[in-house]
């Protein structure tokens, strides 16, 4: 993906680590991934997101969209992004009790409302919020994998 991208910038870069985590998290097709790692020019598209399912491909453009915001002034980290995910992901998992589901999920919600200026902050607090993103989803992916039978 990234040698389709010009420049190879950090927009770049997030759009290449948007199309791993979506896939990856959303458990794309064989065929979807086939045609997405052998696309060779977005001139010439294949028409990719064709074979991703609805949620699959609403998923990718919304944070593809989000990516774009983000170049045009407003913070977004992948780290941060992959702990939505796995916060959304949560939804789903019936052996967590619905009790922690929304802790978690009013948590997550509440560090949203504080990303909102990121973009203004100083470099190393963009990165505190971005560890503690990272720190969130490794506790969390450990605590529930097994659980939830991810």
């Amino acid at each position: 993906m990234l040698d389709l991208i010009e420049p190879k910038d950090d927009h770049a870069q997030r759009i290449r680590e948007i199309f791993a985590v979506r896939c990856e998290h959303d458990a794309w097709e064989p065929e979807a991934r086939v045609c997405v790692t052998s696309t060779t020019s977005l001139k010439d598209p294949k028409h990719c997101k064709a074979k991703l399912s609805t949620d699959q491909r609403d998923a990718l453009e919304r944070d593809i969209a989000g990516a774009d915001k983000l170049r045009a002034g407003k913070w977004k980290s992948p780290a941060c992004d992959r702990y939505k995910q796995l916060i959304e992901k949560l939804a789903s998992c019936d052996k967590l009790p619905q009790q922690s589901r929304d802790a978690l999920k009013d948590g997550f919600d509440a560090m949203i409302k504080g990303w909102e200026n990121a973009g203004e902050m100083p470099e190393e607090a963009r990165k505190a919020m971005e560890d503690a993103c990272t720190q969130g989803s490794d506790a969390l992916t450990q605590a529930v994998t097994d659980l939830c039978g991810w």
